[in-house]
Parts: structure tokens; C-alpha cells; sequence
């Protein structure tokens, strides 16, 4: 437990002394280790709807299983329970983020 607090605290300080005369530091890779995040999510949460039992129990990575599974059709994805639960968060967040009391500042490095 103590790792998860003092980790982050080494990578920044670490990254403040190395940073010399280059300000741009970026995270997960720059923008081809973003790139390949954006492409490869959709396939992990593919992978893991057809692993994933009724029991959300993965029992054995069997691939050559999961390449014969049919996908699934639309309707079996999206509901309007589904959808409307998902339009109810995001606008609680829109209003969340304009309605609660704070100044809008500038981040810190």
C-alpha cells in the first residue's frame, strides 16, 4: 500500500529533474501509446464479454473458442434501460460540472 503512495511521488520528481531543456512530457506513451490504447480497448471489452461466463468467471482463455463465438447482434447490447441509465450519469456529470461552486484555474504540471 505504502508503493501506490510513493511511486507517483518518485515518477514526478524524477521526471522534474530529467526534464531539462524539453517541457513536453507526455503520458501513456506520447500519442502513439495513446493511439494504440484507443484502438486496443475495444477488443479487450470484446474479449472479455465472450470469456466472461453468466458468473463474470473467465474459466480458461480457450481462443480458438472465443474466434468461433458469433457476435453479438445490436439489440443484445444496447437496451433503453441501458441507454437511458447511461444518458441519466452523463447528464448528472454535465450538471455536476456546471452547476457546482469553484473557480476554473489552471492545472499544476
Amino acid at each position: 500500500a505504502a508503493a501506490l503512495v510513493v511511486v507517483p511521488y518518485a515518477i514526478k520528481a524524477r521526471s522534474k529533474s530529467t526534464r531539462g531543456a524539453d517541457k513536453s512530457v507526455f503520458e501513456f506513451g506520447g500519442p502513439p501509446g495513446a493511439y494504440a490504447t484507443m484502438l486496443s480497448l475495444p477488443g479487450v471489452i470484446f474479449f472479455l464479454y465472450y470469456a466472461c461466463g453468466k458468473d463474470f468467471v473467465m474459466p480458461g482463455a480457450n481462443l480458438r473458442a472465443l474466434a468461433d463465438m458469433r457476435l453479438p447482434e445490436a439489440g443484445e447490447l444496447v437496451s433503453c434501460k441501458g441507454a437511458s441509465i447511461f444518458a441519466g450519469w452523463f447528464g448528472f456529470q454535465v450538471l455536476l460540472e456546471r452547476l457546482l461552486p469553484g473557480k476554473v484555474v489552471e492545472g499544476t504540471d
